[in-house]
């Protein structure tokens, strides 16, 4: 394997610096802003958007909605967002970003332009990896998340699938066609 070029490892060095202090900031600043008005959300982002998506998601489906409780009552942190790629085929995915004090937080990416009913069944697919990240204490980090779903899962395209996160997106999608 060549080594990475100097330039493109300290890029990547910085990135990771800056996410990590993003989700300290965004952890403080938002805690303290819906402190007030309601109990800390799990499940959040920045754009209005797909905050109205989810919170239609969280209206019309039964399981949309019992993903959103269960991670509440978790030590779970998911910042939802739009990206404009996403490897093919999948439409969206789920990365560990950083353990912090009592929290372990993850980042969705769903890819930007989907129909609404699909982003919010890529979503509901996504948080059911997050429970069940949410599920094993035992991730902390990106490498605890992986061997998790080399136990659980089966491999794909990018990475691994469980039947649990593919009944979810099916479930959640029957849901929105009534």
């Amino acid at each position: 394997m060549k080594p990475a070029h100097p330039d493109r490892l300290l890029a990547a060095l910085l990135a990771t610096a800056a996410l990590l202090a993003t989700a300290a900031l965004l952890d403080t600043t938002v805690a303290a802003a819906q402190a007030a008005a309601e109990p800390l959300r799990r499940v959040r982002t920045a754009n209005r958007q797909i905050a109205g998506l989810m919170d239609a998601g969280y209206r019309k489906s039964p399981t949309f909605r019992h993903l959103i409780d269960a991670l509440q009552r978790s030590d779970v942190i998911v910042y939802v967002n739009e990206v404009p790629h996403v490897p093919a085929p999948d439409l969206g995915m789920l990365q560990f970003v950083c353990q912090r004090g009592r929290h372990r937080y993850l980042r969705v990416s769903i890819r930007a332009r989907l129909s609404p009913r699909d982003f919010v069944v890529t979503v509901a697919h996504e948080l059911q990896h997050a429970l069940e990240i949410a599920a094993d204490a035992g991730v902390v980090d990106s490498e605890s998340m992986a061997e998790l779903y080399r136990r659980i899962g089966r491999p794909s395209c990018n990475g691994y699938e469980t039947a649990a996160a593919r009944r979810t997106g099916d479930l959640v999608s029957g849901e929105l066609e009534r």
